[in-house]
């Protein structure tokens, strides 16, 4: 045994009782309201720490679960005290530069004790799994204590150990950033966005409020994350309107009215590689149509309660009206042409009786009044005689097929009697071109289709007063 370890094993009790005297000292001498750059460039060194006892103890978690499950990995039984030791250890050091990196201001809320308090509980966890599988190790078989609370407090370590990585994810990225993207069916069991369906459309536009509706949600989704019950980056929080109204260290941070001159606009406006830009360290900038609703509800006094029809239509920017039809939800169908008529459904009754007659009759749409009317096969000629059962229909008739038959002068004056007659189909059919005069009388005719049939030029004349 060499002198080093011979003197490690006499004094190594003195050595650590030494080590926590001289940290007590050093810790009762630090002004810890200003406490030294050196402390704080520790604690700035907490993201990088805490990801090595997450490894090391889960690594830990994992072997002794292979090694449970199957002999095979009884072999790495010895590594696991290793393990669990440096493990521990990083989780007391990632605790201490958390604690370090919160007095960096900034930081307020029950989400950062929480997480304090749950780190330390690693540490804990983590040590006290390494002393009770070394105790395992030794005892005998028949004393099954020791065993039993190492798999128990190595279990809780590691559920801790995910809770306290969770609640160090919602404080650098947001709350919710571990569930943000599970399914929606799981994020309802758990009380999550996808509980209740969210819309990104405001109907009507006019009734919402500018603050609530418009400019809320921007500063909720890029500011909250630094600037929230959470972390507080400046003393600044922008989750409410007392919060915003107060400012921060730096004083307001807007000017009613004055968009230009509030720090708001400036900070989210100023260049990439600025230092004071916001949002910070390389996350994307606010887009232009965020921006210039910031800006439109600061130039109108950035009032809280101020509805978007308040603000008059002259006022509001161009790219600001862009924003709002975009926002807003399309109106209710705008119904034209027939549809735009008050007409009433067909009588039943009249339908059964020309359900047996040579006509053919469909509705134009499913939940529309009007009809199509189309003669079947077997009729040759179209006359008045044929059409006029279609009287107690007449105002439902939009579309009638003739097509191929001979169609007489008395057959298109009855067609002429169909007020909203939008569809005519005369393909093929011979017809007396006198009667196409009485096509004048239907003021929603569109479509008239006389391809291959016996229409002249002098045919075509009498349709020069059918709009």
């Amino acid at each position: 045994m060499s002198r080093l370890q011979t003197f490690w094993r006499s004094y190594r009790r003195l050595i650590a009782v030494g080590a926590l005297l001289v940290t007590a000292l050093v810790a009762y001498a630090i002004d810890w309201s200003q406490p030294p750059r050196l402390i704080l460039f520790l604690g700035s060194l907490h993201p990088v720490v805490v990801h090595f006892p997450v490894a090391l103890l889960l690594l830990a978690a994992l072997l002794e679960g292979l090694a449970r499950y199957d002999d095979r990995f009884a072999f790495v039984k010895p590594t696991i005290s290793i393990v669990l030791a440096l493990g521990a250890l990083g989780a007391a050091a990632s605790a201490g530069a958390g604690w370090f990196l919160s007095l960096t201001g900034g930081y307020a809320g029950g989400l950062v004790s929480w997480h304090q308090w749950l780190g330390i509980g690693v540490a804990v966890g983590g040590a006290g799994a390494w002393w009770l599988e070394r105790a395992a190790r030794k005892a005998p078989p028949s004393v099954p204590f020791a065993e039993v609370g190492y798999v128990a407090v190595l279990s809780v370590t590691v559920v801790l150990l995910v809770v306290t990585g969770h609640l160090g994810g919602s404080l650098t990225h947001g709350s919710g950033f571990l569930t943000q993207h599970l399914p929606a069916p799981i994020q309802r069991v758990l009380g999550g966005p996808g509980a209740a369906p969210r819309s990104g459309a405001l109907v009507p536009i006019d009734s919402a409020l500018v603050y609530q509706d418009l400019v809320h949600p921007i500063l909720q989704t890029r500011c909250v994350e630094c600037h929230g019950p959470n972390q507080a980056e400046g003393e600044l929080r922008l989750d409410g309107p007392a919060y915003i109204r107060a400012g921060g260290e730096g004083g307001a941070v807007f000017q009613p009215g004055e968009p230009e001159q509030s720090e708001l606009i400036r900070r989210v406006t100023l260049p990439l590689y600025h230092d004071d830009v916001m949002p910070p360290d390389g996350h994307p900038p606010l887009s232009v149509e965020h921006v210039e609703l910031l800006r439109w509800w600061i130039a109108h006094e950035a009032s809280f309660e101020t509805q978007v029809a308040d603000i008059e239509e002259e006022t509001t920017p161009t790219s600001v009206q862009t924003v709002l039809a975009r926002l807003s939800r399309p109106r209710d169908e705008i119904r034209t042409g027939i549809y735009a008529e008050d007409v009433a459904p067909p009588d039943s009754s009249v339908l059964d009786d020309l359900a047996r007659s040579p006509l053919r009759i469909r509705r134009v749409a499913s939940g529309e009044p009007f009809l199509q009317v189309e003669v079947r096969s077997a009729v040759d000629t179209v006359d008045a005689a044929l059409l006029n059962p279609l009287e107690g229909v007449a105002e439902q008739v939009a579309w009638l097929d003739l097509s191929g038959t001979v169609v007489t002068a008395s057959a298109l004056e009855v067609a002429g009697t169909f007020p909203h007659l939008t569809r005519l189909a005369l393909r093929g059919a011979t017809l007396d071109e006198a009667g196409l005069r009485a096509l004048e009388n239907n003021p929603f005719l569109a479509y008239l289709n006389l391809v291959e049939s016996n229409v002249s030029d002098d045919g075509l004349r009498h349709l020069a007063a059918v709009s």
